[in-house]
């Protein structure tokens, strides 16, 4: 019975013309698989650090003024972008160590752990030197469709009738203690800065993009009562649908 199976072995070999692969086939495809798995590492990581970096910089003390529910504002605000590229990163990463020889081994479980501590871990890392940061801003610049993301991010904080209001700067009136702010829908908003109070020293300057708590007045005049950059590492960074 064994001389039939082998028989029939052969003849399908033969038959369907099945050449041996080489040694070099194998070592190149686990190469590869290795450096994709390392690849979606780094790359969750790198979204990991930037989740982090969105958390850092979130003004949670100010959570009233978007939505009573504390719950609901970290749904609002949270970089829901990032975590799905996290996810999507973790998942590619997961199932590309599957695919080696000693993933193949290794319990699900296991994976698992070692997949998201290792993303985790770096991506703390990349926190911690500013890599975050730096790529989202990169990202932003590069990414046309991201800053549509971005300002629909912001744009949660664009809410007059709860006391806070975003935009760029336009015109200083520091005689009149007065500024012109344009906000994303383009309105422009006319805010008293006559007893407000700056976030760590911050410093107005045309062009910034703030945000401002305080309290409405009649049309769109605006009493500030402490000002903000819009995001706390603030740099004169101009939101592209607001630039002139």
């Amino acid at each position: 019975m064994e001389k039939d199976f082998s028989k029939e072995i052969l003849e399908k070999i033969k038959k369907e013309q099945i050449k041996p692969k080489s040694k070099w086939h194998f070592i190149l495809k686990d190469h590869v698989v290795w450096f994709v798995f390392a690849a979606s590492i780094v790359l969750g990581a790198l979204a990991f650090s930037i989740i982090l970096h969105f958390w850092e910089i979130n003004d949670w003390d100010a959570y009233y003024r978007v939505n009573e529910n504390f719950l609901t504002f970290v749904l609002l605000t949270i970089p829901r972008f990032w975590i799905v590229c996290f996810l999507l990163f973790a998942l590619v990463a997961y199932f590309y160590l599957k695919h080696t020889r000693e993933g193949y081994r290794m319990e699900f479980a296991k994976v698992v752990v070692l997949n998201l501590g290792l993303s985790l871990v770096c991506g703390g890392v990349l926190y911690s030197v500013g890599a975050g940061r730096q790529a989202e801003n990169e990202f932003a610049k590069r990414a046309p469709f991201y800053n549509d993301l971005r300002n629909d991010q912001e744009g949660i904080w664009l809410r007059p009738e709860q006391g806070v209001i975003i935009g760029k700067i336009m015109r200083i009136e520091a005689d009149q203690e007065l500024l012109e702010l344009d906000d994303p829908r383009q309105i422009t908003w006319t805010v008293d800065i006559s007893d407000t109070e700056y976030f760590q020293g911050f410093v107005l300057q045309k062009g910034f993009l703030i945000k401002v708590f305080g309290k409405q007045g009649e049309g769109n005049y605006f009493v500030a009562q402490e000002i903000r950059p819009l995001l706390k590492e603030h740099g004169p960074r101009m939101i592209p649908a607001m630039e002139e």
